[in-house]
């Protein structure tokens, strides 16, 4: 299996939103970065964002 490239990112969030991803993220028994990654994917998902669109772009 390939592993993916990944990119760090810094963000500011509403801190009530972070208390209720984080846990979220425990009872699941996931880490917090995948459940944030889940949701963006989620959203993109929502939205019909492929990876073609964003190919070539920064």
């Amino acid at each position: 299996m390939k592993k993916q490239e990944r990119s760090q990112y810094t963000m500011r969030l509403d801190s009530d939103l972070m208390k209720r991803i984080k846990i979220l993220a425990i009872e699941e028994g996931k880490k917090t970065n995948n459940v944030i990654e889940e949701a963006l994917k989620d959203l993109l998902k929502k939205y019909d964002i492929t990876a073609s669109q964003n190919e070539g772009s920064s």
